[in-house]
């Protein structure tokens, strides 16, 4: 199997079954397991902003607000290279999606930012 097919929808795919999936006993949840697929799709398909997203947004989830900070500046770089590669009609949709959950991503990222205690938890 192509591990990039479709935009490496594989991983993607099976990083946010493991992410919203109940845990053992119940299921076959796993945060390390959709850690690891969740960053192979970013690590094998960057310009995709499927990918960029659904890793910042598990991040942002997990309460690693100061990785996601840290992580903006490359997935906003990201969206604007991708803005070039996936146009027309086809890709109206995807966008519409896409720019409210990064809108949604930065709320989050700068409200996590300004309530943050001084050791850093949440």
């Amino acid at each position: 199997m192509d591990e990039k097919f479709h935009y490496a929808a594989a991983h993607r795919s099976l990083g946010l079954l493991y992410l919203d999936a109940p845990r053992w006993p119940l299921s076959l949840g796993s945060q390390s397991k959709a850690r690891w697929h969740l960053q192979k799709a970013v690590e094998l398909v960057p310009g995709y902003p499927e990918n960029q997203l659904s890793w910042i947004e598990t991040r942002l989830l997990w309460g690693e607000s100061g990785l996601v900070n840290a992580q903006l500046a490359t997935v906003e770089a990201a969206l604007e290279s991708a803005r070039t590669n996936f146009v027309g009609a086809n890709w109206t949709h995807d966008w519409e999606d896409w720019d409210a959950r990064w809108k949604r991503i930065k709320a989050k990222a700068d409200g996590s930012a300004s309530t943050r205690n001084p050791r850093g938890a949440m």
